[in-house]
Protein backbone atom coordinates (compact mmCIF):
# COMPACT_ATOMS: atom_id res chain seq x y z
CA UNK A 1 0.00 0.00 0.00
CA UNK A 2 1.01 3.71 -0.70
CA UNK A 3 -0.07 7.14 0.89
CA UNK A 4 0.51 10.62 -0.24
CA UNK A 5 -0.98 14.16 -1.82
CA UNK A 6 -0.80 15.57 -4.71
CA UNK A 7 0.40 19.27 -5.25
CA UNK A 8 -0.90 21.83 -5.15
CA UNK A 9 -1.24 21.87 -1.23
CA UNK A 10 -4.14 24.04 -1.00
CA UNK A 11 -7.59 23.48 -0.01
CA UNK A 12 -8.33 21.55 -3.17
CA UNK A 13 -5.81 18.79 -1.98
CA UNK A 14 -7.09 15.48 -1.25
CA UNK A 15 -5.15 12.36 0.70
CA UNK A 16 -4.45 9.57 -1.55
CA UNK A 17 -4.17 6.16 -1.06
CA UNK A 18 -3.69 2.94 -3.67
CA UNK A 19 -2.70 -0.95 -3.05
CA UNK A 20 -0.19 -2.31 -5.84
CA UNK A 21 0.11 -6.09 -6.94
CA UNK A 22 3.01 -7.88 -6.88
CA UNK A 23 3.04 -7.21 -10.27
CA UNK A 24 3.79 -3.73 -9.88
CA UNK A 25 -0.20 -2.29 -10.65
CA UNK A 26 -2.65 -0.72 -8.67
CA UNK A 27 -5.55 -2.82 -7.78
CA UNK A 28 -6.99 0.44 -6.50
CA UNK A 29 -6.23 4.31 -6.13
CA UNK A 30 -8.62 6.19 -4.07
CA UNK A 31 -8.85 9.62 -3.18
CA UNK A 32 -10.15 10.36 0.35
CA UNK A 33 -12.09 14.30 0.77
CA UNK A 34 -11.06 15.51 4.30
CA UNK A 35 -11.85 18.91 5.01
CA UNK A 36 -10.05 21.85 3.91
CA UNK A 37 -5.75 20.59 2.37
CA UNK A 38 -5.34 17.20 3.68
CA UNK A 39 -2.85 14.26 3.12
CA UNK A 40 -1.75 10.97 4.26
CA UNK A 41 2.33 10.94 5.45
CA UNK A 42 2.48 7.35 6.58
CA UNK A 43 1.44 3.77 6.91
CA UNK A 44 2.29 0.82 9.17
CA UNK A 45 0.74 -2.86 8.93
CA UNK A 46 0.33 -3.08 12.57
CA UNK A 47 1.15 -7.05 13.68
CA UNK A 48 -1.71 -6.69 16.91
CA UNK A 49 -4.04 -4.38 15.60
CA UNK A 50 -7.49 -3.38 17.40
CA UNK A 51 -9.61 -5.02 14.56
CA UNK A 52 -8.06 -8.15 12.24
CA UNK A 53 -10.28 -6.43 9.67
CA UNK A 54 -8.66 -3.53 9.71
CA UNK A 55 -4.29 -4.24 10.14
CA UNK A 56 -3.20 -0.92 8.61
CA UNK A 57 -2.73 1.94 10.53
CA UNK A 58 -2.61 5.38 8.66
CA UNK A 59 -1.27 8.52 9.87
CA UNK A 60 -2.08 12.25 7.82
CA UNK A 61 -2.87 16.11 8.69
CA UNK A 62 -5.71 17.91 8.07
CA UNK A 63 -5.99 21.79 7.77
CA UNK A 64 -8.18 23.43 10.56
CA UNK A 65 -10.59 26.25 8.82
CA UNK A 66 -10.34 28.80 12.10
CA UNK A 67 -7.42 29.08 13.17
CA UNK A 68 -5.36 27.59 9.97
CA UNK A 69 -3.25 25.35 11.79
CA UNK A 70 -2.87 21.50 11.28
CA UNK A 71 -3.83 19.20 12.68
CA UNK A 72 -3.15 15.14 12.97
CA UNK A 73 -5.25 12.10 12.26
CA UNK A 74 -4.99 8.61 12.71
CA UNK A 75 -7.11 5.87 10.90
CA UNK A 76 -7.30 2.75 10.46
CA UNK A 77 -8.51 0.44 7.19
CA UNK A 78 -8.62 -2.62 5.37
CA UNK A 79 -7.29 -4.05 2.23
CA UNK A 80 -9.28 -2.39 0.09
CA UNK A 81 -9.29 0.74 2.14
CA UNK A 82 -12.07 0.89 3.40
CA UNK A 83 -11.89 2.99 6.78
CA UNK A 84 -12.96 1.28 10.23
CA UNK A 85 -12.28 4.52 12.35
CA UNK A 86 -10.22 7.81 12.36
CA UNK A 87 -9.22 9.41 15.39
CA UNK A 88 -8.49 13.59 15.13
CA UNK A 89 -5.92 14.88 17.26
CA UNK A 90 -7.09 18.40 17.64
CA UNK A 91 -4.78 21.48 19.20
CA UNK A 92 -4.59 24.84 18.54
CA UNK A 93 -0.91 24.71 17.78
CA UNK A 94 0.07 23.50 14.49
CA UNK A 95 0.73 19.95 14.76
CA UNK A 96 2.55 18.22 12.24
CA UNK A 97 3.67 14.70 14.03
CA UNK A 98 3.34 13.30 11.21
CA UNK A 99 6.94 11.94 10.07
CA UNK A 100 6.94 8.66 12.11
CA UNK A 101 4.72 6.08 12.15
CA UNK A 102 5.85 2.93 14.21
CA UNK A 103 3.97 -0.11 15.17
CA UNK A 104 5.48 -2.01 17.70
CA UNK A 105 5.23 -6.05 18.22
CA UNK A 106 1.98 -5.65 21.28
CA UNK A 107 0.20 -3.21 18.71
CA UNK A 108 1.15 0.19 20.29
CA UNK A 109 2.23 3.37 18.09
CA UNK A 110 5.30 5.32 18.15
CA UNK A 111 4.12 8.74 16.15
CA UNK A 112 6.80 11.69 15.78
CA UNK A 113 7.37 15.16 14.49
CA UNK A 114 7.01 18.28 15.93
CA UNK A 115 4.33 20.82 17.13
CA UNK A 116 4.65 24.74 15.90
CA UNK A 117 8.29 23.70 15.53
CA UNK A 118 8.67 21.29 19.19
CA UNK A 119 10.30 17.80 18.57
CA UNK A 120 7.56 15.38 19.84
CA UNK A 121 7.51 11.88 19.90
CA UNK A 122 4.31 10.45 21.62
CA UNK A 123 3.33 6.70 21.65
CA UNK A 124 -0.38 5.35 21.30
CA UNK A 125 -2.15 2.44 22.05
CA UNK A 126 -3.69 0.25 19.11
CA UNK A 127 -6.81 2.64 19.69
CA UNK A 128 -5.12 5.30 18.54
CA UNK A 129 -5.20 6.82 22.66
CA UNK A 130 -2.16 8.64 23.54
CA UNK A 131 -0.39 7.63 26.98
CA UNK A 132 3.54 9.00 26.73
CA UNK A 133 5.47 11.07 24.81
CA UNK A 134 8.85 13.03 24.96
CA UNK A 135 10.57 16.54 23.15
CA UNK A 136 13.52 18.05 23.64
CA UNK A 137 14.23 21.61 24.81
CA UNK A 138 15.75 23.02 21.62
CA UNK A 139 13.19 23.53 18.58
CA UNK A 140 13.34 20.35 16.42
CA UNK A 141 12.05 17.57 14.65
CA UNK A 142 11.65 13.99 14.52
CA UNK A 143 12.14 12.66 11.02
CA UNK A 144 12.19 8.85 11.48
CA UNK A 145 12.16 5.81 14.00
CA UNK A 146 12.88 2.24 14.23
CA UNK A 147 12.80 -0.58 17.05
CA UNK A 148 15.78 -1.24 19.28
CA UNK A 149 14.15 -4.58 19.52
CA UNK A 150 12.67 -4.96 23.12
CA UNK A 151 14.97 -2.15 24.48
CA UNK A 152 13.35 0.12 23.28
CA UNK A 153 13.37 3.08 20.15
CA UNK A 154 16.21 4.91 17.69
CA UNK A 155 15.10 8.09 16.48
CA UNK A 156 16.54 10.71 14.47
CA UNK A 157 15.79 14.14 14.12
CA UNK A 158 16.72 17.46 13.18
CA UNK A 159 17.52 20.62 15.50
CA UNK A 160 16.33 23.75 13.72
CA UNK A 161 19.04 26.08 15.69
CA UNK A 162 22.23 24.05 15.44
CA UNK A 163 21.00 22.82 11.76
CA UNK A 164 22.22 19.26 13.16
CA UNK A 165 21.20 15.65 12.88
CA UNK A 166 20.79 14.15 16.26
CA UNK A 167 20.26 10.19 16.52
CA UNK A 168 18.30 9.44 20.16
CA UNK A 169 17.75 5.95 21.89
CA UNK A 170 14.38 6.12 23.83
CA UNK A 171 13.70 3.24 26.54
CA UNK A 172 10.14 1.48 25.83
CA UNK A 173 8.87 4.45 27.96
CA UNK A 174 10.32 6.90 25.36
CA UNK A 175 12.92 8.14 28.51
CA UNK A 176 15.79 9.27 26.44
CA UNK A 177 18.84 7.08 27.61
CA UNK A 178 21.49 8.56 24.98
CA UNK A 179 21.79 11.28 22.53
CA UNK A 180 24.10 12.05 19.75
CA UNK A 181 24.98 14.91 17.56
CA UNK A 182 26.20 13.90 13.97
CA UNK A 183 28.09 17.45 13.15
CA UNK A 184 29.02 16.71 9.68
CA UNK A 185 25.29 15.83 8.45
CA UNK A 186 22.92 18.31 7.96
CA UNK A 187 19.71 16.41 6.97
CA UNK A 188 18.98 12.69 8.15
CA UNK A 189 15.83 10.37 6.86
CA UNK A 190 15.66 7.12 8.28
CA UNK A 191 17.28 5.06 10.85
CA UNK A 192 17.46 1.28 11.60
Amino acid sequence: MVVGRPLPDDNTSRAIMGRVTATGTFSWVRSYDQPNRDGFTRIARNPSPENAAYPYYVLGHQLQALPATDDVFLMTVDENGDINWKKIYLSTADDEFTNVLLATPNGDLILGGHRSGEGLILRADKTGALFNGATPPQPFTYIDVASAGGAGFYAVGYDFQQEKVHLVKFDVDLINQWEVTINSMTEARQVV
